[in-house]
């Protein structure tokens, strides 16, 4: 029996992502497609890189992969999630939050000290790929844009090391469980 997924970071953000009633929502839109586009069904589906779980086969999957991300330390989950994390902005930013309250209380970071615990979120948050503005920080703590930039390279620096040992990690687990090739 082969993996399902042939990589951590597909497997890590397809689990993230998965919602437990998109397949009701795919069924219908692919119910409408077939009634109106019938040339679409005249050619057979081209090969794709995706796993072809649907329903309930797909939920325990994702449960699956979620269970073993769970068994890794709160620091590393917090990575995947921030960086992974797509369908609901509250977790990632919840993330990206207890983040920021790890970084200052192992005085990670302190050449960005001045920064606000909400701006130091969104500063980890635009390093692991989520948006953020370096103007409203800027004006929020009366600095130049140039000291943001700067403490976002500073954050980027610290975070890229924990980012891929928590993707290593996660790699690691994935595979034992077999999901990943």
């Amino acid at each position: 029996m082969t993996a399902p997924f042939r990589s951590a970071m597909s497997a890590l953000f397809w689990a993230m992502n998965f919602e437990h009633r998109s397949h009701a929502r795919a069924g219908a839109t692919e119910r409408a497609i077939a009634l109106q586009a019938r040339e679409r069904y005249a050619h057979p589906a081209l090969p794709t890189e995706w796993h072809g779980l649907r329903g309930l086969d797909a939920a325990a999957q994702a449960g699956m992969i979620l269970a073993e991300i769970g068994k890794l330390g709160s620091v590393h989950r917090a990575v995947l999630v921030a960086r992974f994390e797509r369908a609901c902005l509250h977790r990632q930013r919840t993330a990206c939050y207890s983040l920021a309250l790890y970084s200052r209380s192992c005085r990670a970071l302190p050449s960005a000290d001045r920064a606000s615990l909400p701006a130091l979120a969104i500063l980890i948050g635009r390093s692991l790929g989520c948006r953020g503005d370096h103007g409203q920080i800027a004006d929020a703590h009366d600095v130049d844009r140039r000291t943001v930039r700067r403490w976002q390279m500073i954050i980027g620096k610290w975070i890229q090391p924990i980012e891929m040992a928590a993707i290593g990690r996660a790699e690691d687990v994935l595979i034992a469980a077999k999901i990943v090739e």
